[in-house]
């Protein structure tokens, strides 16, 4: 007569062949929990960051801002990047940064298109300063559109916005959907700017 099987043997038998099958769940759970537990808890996050410019991803949209010319017509964005350079007005570190972006605007090369630099002003102007402005920009877009080639417009104005009043000032990256990205304080390098936005150039198809 064959001998029953030890009940506890069975037992132990099982528990080693469902091991591999426990690991194998715990090795696929764990990460994904890990980073949800950092993505929403904030937790493990590590300091080192990609982005030079501030993250502004919770701005409301850049229709928001509902921009206008001088003369009061609304303004579009066209489908562009914007790089927007938000001041109360235009003074010396304002005009260099309107060099600067056309410059930037330029070295993109075969990508120059898809980018759009514009002045906006966060109050606006008495008639007399508005003009000498738009004179500096158009000088500005003159020199750009040298630099380019008589085939390439370049739009530049001066834009105003109501809403942009309680923003801070500086240089706001906008995506072509109007999507607010990232933010620039105007003392930082133009160089950290001109990373990013090749990155998110090569990285995005939109625009």
């Amino acid at each position: 007569m064959k001998a029953s099987a030890n009940p506890s043997t069975n037992v132990s038998t099982k528990k080693r062949a469902l091991l591999p099958l426990v690991l194998l769940l715990i090795i696929s759970v764990v990460p994904i929990a890990g980073a949800m537990l950092s993505y929403f808890g904030g937790l493990a996050v590590p300091e080192a960051k990609v982005n030079n410019g501030r993250l502004v991803l919770d701005q409301p949209p850049l229709q928001r801002w509902q921009l206008q010319t001088l003369s009061g017509q609304q303004w579009q964005g066209q489908g562009r990047w914007q790089l927007l350079l938000l001041v109360p007005e235009c003074q010396h570190q304002c005009q260099q940064w309107q060099h600067l972006l056309g410059q930037i605007k330029t070295s993109l090369g075969r990508d120059r298109d898809r980018v759009q630099p514009q002045l906006v002003l966060q109050q606006r102007q008495p008639i007399g300063v508005a003009e000498e402005q738009d004179v500096a920009i158009e000088g500005i877009a003159r020199g750009t559109q040298e630099a380019l080639g008589t085939g390439t417009k370049i739009p530049e104005h001066v834009l105003t916005s109501d809403y942009a009043r309680e923003l801070d000032s500086g240089i706001w990256l906008a995506d072509p959907l109007g999507n607010m990205v990232l933010h620039y304080r105007l003392d930082q390098s133009p160089q950290e700017l001109m990373k990013d936005l090749k990155r998110l150039l090569k990285v995005s198809k939109v625009g």
